[in-house]
């Protein structure tokens, strides 16, 4: 059931949230092990992302799936009927809105093996 929750248009504003963010196409691709035109599909909503890709994608940014999905969402883009439903989640999520930095980790280099 909660596979349903997660529109095509939810997951395009995850996508975008993240390219915002500074995550390219190819670290999405890497880290959900989809392909290139999955990604592009989710981007225009014709297709979903399942709370497996949301969970790995979260991992990029260091947010839990519900804080990603939060933080993605566009208040101005949910139904009138909703508006008031987001509003209260958002008081009652501790820490939201989410601004986490993004954690860019640099590339380790290899030590010098000490001379014999």
């Amino acid at each position: 059931m909660l596979e349903r929750l997660i529109t095509h248009e939810i997951s395009s504003q995850i996508l975008r949230h993240l390219l915002d963010r500074g995550i390219g196409k190819r670290a999405m691709i890497a880290v959900t092990s989809s392909s290139a035109e999955f990604i592009d599909r989710v981007m225009k909503a014709r297709q979903s992302l399942s709370i497996e890709d949301i969970s790995r994608l979260g991992s990029l940014v260091t947010l839990e799936p519900h804080e990603l999905i939060l933080s993605s969402l566009d208040p101005n883009t949910l139904p009138t009927e909703l508006r008031p439903l987001y509003e209260s989640t958002k008081t009652a999520v501790p820490g939201f809105p989410v601004n986490k930095p993004v954690v860019k980790r640099r590339a380790h280099k290899p030590r010098a093996l000490p001379a014999a």
